[in-house]
């Protein structure tokens, strides 16, 4: 499964016209994540970022948060939540997949670091799925230890992309250096 689904993000690594789509299609996921949680601000109150971007989430913090949020606010971080899901973190799973791709072909290396972005995705499953449930099933709590799963996630989540990050960025110049050192040869 893992080959076939490098086989696809191959496909849109080597076509500048599906690179530009999936690009565009992360951009409205943005705007509209970005407009949701404008809304949940507006319609609660609460300041402050949403708990998928905290590093680490601690359950009172979790339930403080949800609590503030009161009904409406509620309903509207179930909208983020929603969105999250579908179409946010495939966008981003598949934009990140094939730039990182495209510079593994570059250096001529293996595709498997393009997968590592997978793991930002299940990762982000999880955190999403447990603070999804917390909502749904506020004033009641989830067991602390679920929650602490989802914050193990999101931790774990924020880590890899950022070793993804750091690796497409030493890729990209190891590249531009070796293609440009080629070019003056």
């Amino acid at each position: 499964t893992f080959g076939m689904i490098v086989k696809y993000i191959q496909i849109i690594a080597n076509s500048t016209p599906l690179l530009i789509c999936a690009f565009l299609l992360e951009v409205i996921s943005i705007v509209v994540m970005v407009n949701r949680c404008g809304r949940l601000r507006e319609v609660s109150g609460v300041g402050g970022d949403i708990p998928d971007t905290w590093f680490g989430i601690p359950p009172d913090k979790l339930y403080n948060f949800l609590d503030e949020l009161r009904p409406r606010g509620r309903d509207a971080y179930r909208s983020i939540n929603s969105w999250d899901f579908m179409p946010y973190m495939e966008s981003y799973t598949i934009l990140f997949a094939a730039l990182i791709l495209r510079q593994c072909n570059a250096a001529r290396l293996p595709p498997r670091l393009s997968l590592s972005v997978m793991i930002t995705m299940v990762c982000d499953v999880v955190e999403s799925f447990i603070l999804g449930r917390s909502n749904e099933s506020f004033p009641d709590r989830l067991d602390d230890k679920i929650v602490g799963i989802a914050s193990i996630a999101n931790k774990l989540k924020w880590v890899s992309l950022g070793v993804e990050m750091t690796a497409f960025a030493i890729l990209f110049l190891y590249n531009s250096f070796t293609t440009k050192k080629q070019r003056q040869l």
